[in-house]
């Protein structure tokens, strides 16, 4: 089976499921594919390898590490060791208490993107994440990519509709540089507790804190 998924005017998931394609191998694991248009199919896609990604155009290697980011295993074929990532800003202590991967990752590699993609899943739950626009420059190694997503802290069950951007570059087949922005003052408001100024709330268990 394959589960069909589309927004009604409210943003709210309709879902049906439809018969899988034949011939798609039963063990293939799921991951997500989406498109410009309001419905976003999911189905089944196989890990790339090594020696596929090799071959690859560096829109393909972009579009494949989002579909991903759960399988470090994976992020290890697509990304190159001694890459670098910078998440929402350069260098911003203050932010860094709300979002712990925020700032500059040098040469950390897969890793870093991992982790990243990993808390965020922690803190929010993610009800919606779409690729509006994906493309890449003429024979050459920068890809960008511009999106919106939705997602809701798990403390305080309090959502954020942001836009994001994605700038990468991809060489010989693995992205060797990767820079995630999004609407932080907004995504960060999901953490906030009550109405006063400066009191969040991150991790499930997590006191209170001021920033």
């Amino acid at each position: 089976m394959r589960r069909v998924t589309r927004f009604d005017d409210q943003r709210n998931f309709i879902t049906r499921r439809e018969p899988k394609p034949e011939g798609v191998p039963p063990t293939l694991p799921l991951s997500i594919q989406f498109s410009p248009e309001v419905w976003t199919i999911h189905t089944y896609i196989p890990s790339p390898s090594s020696s596929d990604m090799s071959s690859s155009s560096p829109t393909e290697v972009v579009r494949s590490l989002l579909a991903h980011t759960s399988s470090l295993a994976t992020l290890e074929t697509l990304i190159a060791p001694n890459a670098t990532y910078i998440s929402l800003n350069y260098h911003n202590p203050t932010l860094q208490k709300i979002l712990p991967y925020a700032g500059s990752h040098p040469t950390e590699g897969p890793l870093a993107i991992f982790n990243t993609f990993a808390t965020v899943h922690k803190i929010w739950s993610q009800e919606a994440f779409e690729i509006l626009s994906l493309f890449g420059s003429a024979g050459g190694e920068d890809v960008a990519v511009f999106g919106r997503f939705t997602y809701r802290s798990r403390t305080l069950g309090k959502a954020s509709t942001s836009p994001f951007s994605i700038w990468a570059k991809v060489v010989e087949g693995k992205v060797t540089y990767m820079q995630f922005m999004e609407d932080t003052l907004d995504t960060t408001s999901t953490f906030k507790v009550g109405g006063g100024v400066g009191r969040y709330q991150v991790f499930e268990g997590q006191e209170e804190f001021e920033v």
